[in-house]
């Protein structure tokens, strides 16, 4: 089958399967270990993380808080893109190269910011540095070139000097990983992040009159890409980490491109004869012969030709990306989101979880092993839910519900693929008071899902964008809850299987603890009935703790722990719910068995 086709089939699939049985047969086998290319095993530390990073600032005056979350629930720091685009304002250039980073200053610079992270200020945080798994990168405000934006506003380095081109913007990227961060055991500073991600979500901005005069083309992006991998493992070495993108944004392989964009003639209208200089070679890429709108010889790049094709998402956008780039990146940047709505019908549309991944999944196996003959890592490294002006409408609490569904429906199907998805992320930031807005003082949260809420009421100066702290503080926003269901999993992963292709279900064993993760995918709740085998490899069970996540009647999530003496033989699972079962057996759980078979 084409994989346009499987694609197909499995959205029709995915949105005409039958409603669940009344009662479901769940079957765990505890002396059967199951390996997925030569991963058996849960790993928290890529699974388990969270979008924020040791030294935010969102978390002072809320230490016991952070403790709890890294150490009580056993969380990791995962992902931040923000700081490089700060220090970047900070960065000059060369005084004998035009338009490249001055390396004797980052040299400095770098020192200085190292030393700082030694310093009280960060005293309290390193404990937790063994708890550090980054991802880092840039975002769309850092003036890294193919995001070239003429705003004032957005990033610059020192003096407002703009990088020259991608070459320089490799060089930056490079000198920016060796000089400010611990590069060796002995030398000071942050820890080098696990993976780089060369630029958050450029798909989304580009050609985008509501977001910053970002003028560039995918092709430019792409060559960027390329630079950077090179560069960086040219400066680090060994040292060097995995270089990946393009962390697109857009989330439909089969649609035209879904951003609305505005062509080059546009751009040079109304911009600078510098400007549109640079736009000429900015704009430049592939090429579909057709004659640039603006002047010199470069043509308009043969992505955006196209982009209202169907299938243009992946014959241009991601396909583009893997041809050009691909060779040189070590994992693709994915996101994935659903996006609820208030209409069923509008919800189910544009639901991600599911039969949609699995086909998504599948294309970049297949491509992958057409091109490369091996599957390449991907990093999800953020996955949710996501619809601001929806969210935005519900009250606290209830609008918590969307992400929480997603964000266990989504990992238990990453967790399917643990040689593939190497590595799992919810998108909850801690705070997000950098997506809040004004209606006049008053400040309007952040429309995605948040680790805290603001409590009482909150205000700032819209003429100066500065936030009072809120009245009443900051809590917890019931998205913990989602750490306290999968807090202490871990272990070899075991031979599991379900009924219904609604009921999804998952086992590890660690020592004496057999933990069982069941979701259920629909709109309806589910009797199951859990069938134990080879229960003699594990003693006798003296504990079980069962852990429910669920929509309440008020629609606002409800987290219970019921604690039984005996394992129950029939549990109820109510729609759209995820629960764990930690099993705590008299003697060590002996798993004797392999599948696939060694």
């Amino acid at each position: 089958m084409k994989p346009k086709q499987l694609l197909i089939t499995c959205l029709v699939l995915a949105a005409t399967l039958l409603p669940g049985k009344a009662q479901v047969d769940i079957d765990v086998n505890l002396n059967m270990k199951h390996s997925v290319n030569g991963v058996s095993d849960f790993g928290r530390e890529r699974h388990m993380t969270i979008h924020s990073s040791l030294t935010e600032g969102d978390w002072t005056g809320h230490e016991d808080m952070l403790d709890y979350l890294i150490n009580d629930l056993d969380v990791y720091f995962g992902r931040e893109t923000g700081s490089a685009t700060w220090k970047m304002q900070y960065v000059e250039e060369d005084p004998n190269h035009s338009g490249w980073p001055y390396e004797a200053q980052m040299i400095q610079h770098g020192y200085g910011l190292r030393q700082w992270y030694e310093s009280d200020d960060y005293a309290d945080r390193r404990p937790y540095e063994s708890k550090s798994n980054m991802i880092m990168g840039v975002n769309d405000f850092s003036p890294m070139y193919s995001n070239l934006s003429w705003y004032e506003s957005f990033g610059k380095g020192a003096g407002g000097w703009s990088v020259k081109n991608t070459d320089a913007a490799a060089e930056w990227v490079s000198l920016y990983l060796k000089h400010y961060f611990s590069i060796h055991d002995d030398s000071i500073g942050e820890q080098l992040p696990m993976y780089w991600e060369c630029y958050n979500e450029p798909d989304m901005n580009f050609m985008n009159l509501s977001f910053g005069m970002i003028v560039s083309s995918l092709e430019k992006n792409w060559e960027y890409h390329t630079r950077v991998a090179q560069a960086v493992r040219e400066k680090l070495g060994t040292k060097a980490p995995l270089i990946g993108g393009m962390t697109w944004g857009q989330l439909d392989l089969f649609k035209p491109d879904g951003v609305n964009r505005t062509d080059g003639s546009f751009w040079y209208t109304y911009s600078s004869e510098t400007a549109c200089a640079l736009y000429d070679v900015m704009l430049s890429g592939v090429g579909s012969g057709v004659a640039n709108p603006g002047r010199g010889l470069s043509v308009w790049p043969k992505a955006w030709d196209n982009r209202t094709d169907s299938w243009w998402q992946w014959d241009y956008m991601y396909q583009g990306f893997i041809d050009f780039a691909g060779a040189d990146m070590d994992f693709y940047g994915v996101h994935m989101y659903d996006w609820p709505n208030s209409t069923v019908s509008t919800t189910k549309a544009n639901t991600r979880a599911g039969g949609h991944i699995e086909a998504m999944l599948d294309m970049f196996e297949w491509y992958d092993n057409e091109l490369f003959g091996k599957t390449k890592d991907i990093v999800m490294s953020e996955f949710g839910a996501v619809n601001d002006e929806y969210i935005l409408s519900l009250a606290t609490g209830v609008r918590d519900w969307p992400f929480l569904k997603a964000f266990n429906q989504m990992q238990m199907q990453f967790l399917e693929r643990p040689s593939q998805v190497v590595y799992s992320m919810p998108f909850a930031p801690v705070k997000a008071t950098w997506g809040a807005s004004f209606s006049g003082n008053n400040v309007i949260r952040y429309g995605g899902a948040t680790l805290m809420d603001p409590l009482g009421t909150w205000t700032g100066d819209a003429s100066t964008w500065t936030m009072n702290e809120p009245t009443g503080g900051w809590g917890w926003s019931t998205i913990i809850h989602f750490f306290e269901l999968w807090k202490d999993i871990e272990g070899t992963r075991i031979d599991t299987k379900s009924e219904d292709i609604d009921v999804q279900v998952d086992a590890y064993v660690l020592n004496n603890h057999v933990y069982l993760i069941l979701n259920n995918t629909i709109d309806e709740a589910q009797t199951l009935n859990l069938n134990f085998f080879n229960t003699s490899t594990a003693n006798t069970i003296s504990h079980v703790e069962l852990r429910h996540l669920y929509l309440g009647d008020d629609n606002i999530p409800k987290y219970t722990i019921t604690q039984y003496t005996s394992a129950p033989s029939q549990v109820s699972l109510k729609p759209n719910s995820t629960m764990v079962l930690d099993y705590t057996y008299a003697n060590t759980v002996t798993i004797a068995n392999h599948w696939p078979a060694a």
